[in-house]
C-alpha cells in the first residue's frame, strides 16, 4: 500500500484526464456509426421495397453492435472519473488527518506522522508525570483517526482497481465480438436506437405465430422490445390514471407483433422461453407481457414526429383469439352467475359433441388458460393492463374461483386424474389472472362500482351473452374462494384505496373514494354470507381469507369519519357515499362493515385502532371549535366521535355473536375476548398503523387509548369476557379520562405549555410536556382515578374556568353518540 510520500505526490485528476481524452475518441467514433443508417434515412423513398428494408435491417445492426462497444466505452469512462473523484476525497481526508497531528501540542508534546503512517511523539522537557498519560492519551487518538482514514483509503484503492480492470475487460471483449462479427446481447441498461415500425412487428409477430423462435429471432424481438419498455415515470404516471406518449412507431410495431402473433403461438412461444430458463428468454417472456400491458392500456398515447396523436392502446389492438380466451366464462352446465357462453370458446368446441370429447378439450383448454393467466402475470410488476383487459382478467378469475367453488367439472369428470389436474389448472388460473387484473387500479374501480359502461363490461360482443354487470357476485366469488394464499392477491384489488384516498391529486382520490364506496356497499349488504361463506354456522371470510380482509381494512380506514357521519367539510376524502343515509344514527350499515372486519384478528386490530385514533382526533377538532368559538362549539364532533366508538363496540359484538351461534364458543375468546381486542388495538397504534389524520394535526403524545392497565375501564370490558354479551360502560371515569387527555393535549399544541398545579407535575416531563398516558398511568401503578381528577383539574381551572361547562357537554355527548349505535 502506498505511503506517506506516495499519496502527497499523487495527481488523481490525471484519471479524468485519461477519460476525457478517451471521450473525444469515442465522440469521433459515434459521430462515424451514425453515417451509414442516416444515409439511408435521408434517400427520402428513393429506394423501397423488401431489399430496402433488409439493407436497413443489417446496417441498424451492425450500428447497435458498434453503439454497445461505446456503451462500454463510456461506462470505463465513468469508472474513471469516478476513481479520480474518491481517491482524491480518500486522499484529502487522510492527509487532514496527518496535518491535524502534526500541528497538535497537547501539553507542549510534538506529533511527526512517519511514512509508515505511524505516529512518532517528541516529549517536552522536562517532562511532568502528570502530563504523560495525557499526551500518550491524545497520540492514541491521533493514530486512530489516521488509521481509520488510511484503511478507508486503501478500501477505495481496491475498489476502483477492481472497478477499472472489470470495465476495461468489458470494452476489450466487446471489441472483439464487434470485430469477430459476433451478434451479442447488449449491456444492461442499452437500448438500440433503431426505429420501430408496424412491418417489423407484422414480422416479429409472424415468427412467434409459428409457436417457436430461433436464437437469433428471439435477441432481435428482444431488443425490439426492450425500446418499447416504458420508464418508471410512465408506469407511475399509468399508475395515476394519466396519459403517456409513445412514439407511432412504437404503437405501430406492438400493434403489428400482438396482431399477427395470435394465442397459440404466444402460448407456445411464452412455454419455450419458460423452459429454457435462460436469463435471456425470461427476460423476453417478460418483454412479451410488458408489451401486451402496453398495448392494451387507453392512456398509452402513441404520437408522430409533429406531436399529433395518432393512435392508442385498446382491448381490441389484442388478437381476437387472446381477447376471446380471456373474455369467454363457460357455464359448463351449472347456473355461474357471471357466464356469458353454455361452452368453451368456438376455437375449442370442436370435439364438444361427445363426453370423450368434452374431456379431451378440457385437457387442451384449461392448460391453455392456465398458460396464458402465467404469461400474461408474468409482466414486470409496474406494468397494468388497460381497463378493459384488466376487467377482463378479473372477472374471468372470479369465474374461475366461482366454478372450483361449485364444482363445474362434474358432468366432465373422467379418471381421478384427470378431474385433479382440473381443478389444480383452474386454481392456478384464478390466482394469476386476478393477480394480473388486480395491477389496473381503473380496472379496479370498474369492478368495485360497475362504473364505465355497457361496452367495458362485455355488451355487444358476437357470441357472447350481456345481462349486466353483476357485481355483488362477482365479488363474493372472489371473497368466497379458499385461496391458497389466504387472499393476499384478492386483497390487490382494494388495498390500494388506503394509499390514494388522501392523494393531493383530487382526480386519484375520487377515484378511490368512488371505490371505497363500492366496497363499502357489497360488504355492508353482503355481511351475512361473509361472515357464513358456506350457510350458516360456517366459517367466515376472516377465517377463509384472511389477508383479503386486512385488504378491506387498509382500504375503508381512511373513510372510518364517513362511515361515522361526519360532515363533509371536516373530511380530507374526496368521492366517498356512506351506504348509509345521511340520516341515520345508528349507522347500521357501517356497524355490519365493522363486523366483517373484526373477522380477522389483524384486520380489527389495524381497523379498530385508527377508528379509535379517529374518534380521538374527532374530539380534539371539537376542542379546537370550542377555542375558536366557545358559544358555538361543534358538538356533532363529539357525537360522531362516541358514534365511532359504539361501531368498535358494535362490530365485536356483531361478530361474538355471530361465532357464538355457529356454535364455535371457544374460538370465539381467541379476539371477541375484548381485553385481547383492545390489547391488540393498542400493539396495532404503538406500531405505526396506517392513520390518516381527520381535521389536521396537532403537536404532542398520542395518548394510548388501549393500555392494559385501563382497557376495562376505557371500554368498561370485564375480564374475563361473555363473547356473547359484550358491553359499553358509558359511566366509568376512565371514558372520561381518555377524553380529558385529548383536550389537554390540544390545549397544549395551542399555547405551547399547558397550565397546571404544581402538585400535578408527575403528567409532564422534563420540558413542561405532556407525558405519554401509559406512562403515567404506571408511574402511578394504576391509579386511573387519580389521573382522572388530575386532568379535571386542571383542565376546570384553565383560563378561569372558561372549559367546564363545554367538558361536561362533550362527555355527554360522547356519550349519546355512543348510545345511538345499538
Amino acid at each position: 500500500m502506498p505511503t506517506r510520500k506516495e499519496v502527497e505526490a499523487w495527481r488523481t485528476w490525471a484519471l479524468s484526464d485519461w477519460a476525457g481524452r478517451i471521450e473525444s475518441g469515442d465522440q469521433a467514433y459515434t459521430a462515424q456509426l451514425e453515417r451509414a443508417i442516416n444515409h439511408f434515412k435521408n434517400l427520402n423513398g428513393a429506394w423501397a421495397g423488401k431489399a430496402y428494408d433488409a439493407a436497413y435491417d443489417r446496417i441498424g445492426e451492425d450500428q447497435d453492435e458498434g453503439r454497445k462497444l461505446s456503451f462500454e466505452v463510456r461506462e470505463f469512462i465513468t469508472a474513471l472519473r469516478s476513481a479520480d473523484g474518491r481517491l482524491s476525497d480518500e486522499r484529502r481526508v487522510l492527509l487532514g488527518k496527518v496535518a491535524e497531528a502534526e500541528q497538535d501540542h497537547t501539553e507542549g508534546a510534538s506529533f511527526t506522522v512517519l511514512d509508515q503512517w505511524a505516529i512518532q511523539v517528541q516529549y517536552p522537557d522536562p517532562m511532568p508525570e502528570d502530563k504523560l498519560t495525557t499526551i500518550q492519551s491524545r497520540a492514541r487518538a491521533l493514530q486512530d483517526a489516521i488509521n481509520t482514514a488510511y484503511y478507508s483509503l486503501s478500501s477505495a484503492i481496491s475498489d476502483v482497481m477492481t472497478a477499472i480492470n472489470t470495465n476495461g475487460e468489458e470494452v476489450r471483449t466487446r471489441g472483439d465480438q464487434l470485430g469477430s462479427g459476433v451478434f451479442a446481447k447488449g449491456p444492461a441498461d442499452w437500448t438500440t436506437q433503431r426505429e420501430l415500425s408496424g412491418e417489423l412487428g407484422r414480422e416479429d409477430g409472424e415468427n412467434i405465430s409459428d409457436g417457436k423462435l430461433s436464437d437469433a429471432e428471439a435477441a432481435r424481438i428482444a431488443a425490439r422490445l426492450a425500446q418499447a419498455n416504458l420508464t418508471p415515470e410512465q408506469l407511475q404516471a399509468l399508475a395515476n390514471g394519466q396519459d403517456i406518449t409513445v412514439p407511432a412507431s412504437t404503437m405501430d410495431y406492438l400493434s403489428g407483433l400482438y396482431d399477427k402473433s395470435g394465442r397459440d403461438g404466444l402460448l407456445a412461444v411464452s412455454e419455450q422461453l419458460r423452459a429454457n430458463g435462460s436469463p435471456e428468454s425470461q427476460q423476453l417472456r417478460q418483454y412479451l407481457a410488458n408489451g401486451m400491458m402496453t398495448v392494451s392500456n387507453e392512456h398509452v398515447v402513441a404520437k408522430n414526429a409533429q406531436g399529433v396523436a395518432t393512435d392508442r392502446g385498446s382491448w381490441n389492438k389484442l388478437n381476437p383469439e387472446v381477447r376471446e380466451i380471456i373474455g369467454t366464462r363457460p357455464r359448463f352446465s351449472t347456473d355461474a352467475p357471471d357466464a356469458n357462453t353454455r361452452d368453451v370458446p368456438d376455437d375449442y368446441r370442436a370435439d364438444w359433441t361427445s363426453s370423450h370429447g368434452r374431456n379431451g378439450t378440457l385437457e387442451e383448454y384449461l392448460p391453455d388458460m392456465a398458460n396464458f393467466a402465467d404469461f400474461v402475470n408474468s409482466a414486470d410488476e409496474g406494468y397494468q393492463p388497460g381497463q378493459r383487459l384488466g376487467v377482463e382478467l378479473t372477472r374471468q378469475s372470479a369465474h374461475q374461483a366461482w366454478l372450483l367453488e361449485n364444482g363445474a367439472y362434474t358432468h366432465y369428470e373422467g379418471r381421478s386424474e384427470d378431474t385433479a389436474k382440473f381443478y389444480r389448472l383452474t386454481e392456478n388460473s384464478a390466482q394469476d389472472l386476478l393477480d394480473a387484473g388486480s395491477r389496473s387500479k381503473e380496472a379496479n374501480h370498474a369492478i368495485l362500482t360497475g362504473q364505465g359502461g355497457d361496452e367495458l363490461f362485455g355488451k355487444g360482443v358476437p357470441g357472447q351473452s350481456f345481462d349486466g354487470y353483476p357485481r355483488d357476485d362477482v365479488m363474493k366469488s372472489l371473497m368466497k374462494h379458499d385461496w391458497p394464499d389466504d387472499g393476499k392477491v384478492a386483497s390487490q384489488l382494494v388495498s390500494w384505496i388506503g394509499d390514494d384516498a388522501t392523494s393531493s391529486n383530487q382526480d386519484v382520490s375520487t377515484r378511490a373514494g368512488q371505490a371505497a364506496s363500492g366496497l363499502a356497499q357489497f360488504v355492508s349488504s353482503q355481511s351475512k354470507d361473509l361472515m357464513n361463506l358456506d350457510g350458516a354456522g360456517t366459517a367466515s371470510v376472516g377465517e377463509v381469507n384472511p389477508r383479503a380482509v386486512q385488504g378491506i381494512s387498509t382500504a375503508l380506514s381512511p373513510y372510518i369519519a364517513n362511515l361515522a357521519g361526519v360532515q363533509e367539510q371536516y373530511l380530507p376524502t374526496h368521492g366517498f357515499t356512506p351506504p348509509d343515509s345521511e340520516g341515520s344514527l345508528s349507522r347500521d350499515a357501517a356497524q355490519k362493515i365493522f363486523a366483517v372486519v373484526d373477522t380477522d384478528k389483524q384486520a380489527a386490530i389495524q381497523f379498530n385502532g385508527a377508528a379509535l385514533s379517529t374518534s380521538g382526533d374527532l374530539q380534539s377538532a371539537w376542542t379546537r371549535s370550542v377555542l375558536e368559538d366557545p358559544a358555538n362549539p361543534v358538538h356533532d364532533l363529539a357525537v360522531r366521535s362516541g358514534i365511532i366508538n359504539g361501531l368498535v363496540d358494535r362490530g365485536l359484538d356483531l361478530e361474538t355473536a355471530d361465532r357464538t351461534k355457529d356454535g364455535v364458543i371457544q374460538k370465539a375468546h381467541t379476539f371477541a375476548d375484548k381485553g385481547e381486542a383492545y390489547d391488540s388495538f393498542k400493539t396495532g397504534i404503538s406500531t405505526g398503523i396506517k392513520y390518516v389524520p381527520v381535521v389536521g394535526t396537532y403537536a404532542g403524545p398520542l395518548i394510548d387509548a388501549t393500555n392494559t392497565e385501563f382497557k376495562n375501564n376505557l371500554i368498561g370490558i370485564a375480564t374475563p369476557p361473555d363473547p356473547a354479551t359484550p358491553n359499553l360502560d358509558t359511566h366509568n371515569s376512565l371514558a372520561g379520562a381518555r377524553q380529558y387527555y385529548q383536550v389537554a393535549q390540544v390545549l397544549q399544541a395551542q399555547d405551547s405549555v399547558l397550565a397546571h398545579d404544581p402538585r400535578y407535575n408527575y403528567l409532564f416531563d422534563n420540558d413542561g410536556k405532556l407525558k405519554d398516558y401509559d406512562v403515567v398511568v404506571r408511574e402511578r401503578h394504576g391509579d386511573q382515578v387519580g389521573v382522572y381528577t388530575a386532568l379535571t383539574n386542571i383542565l376546570n381551572n384553565y383560563q378561569g374556568g372558561v372549559l367546564q361547562d363545554p367538558l361536561q357537554v362533550m362527555q355527554q355527548r360522547v356519550t349519546e353518540g355512543r348510545n345511538l349505535v345499538r
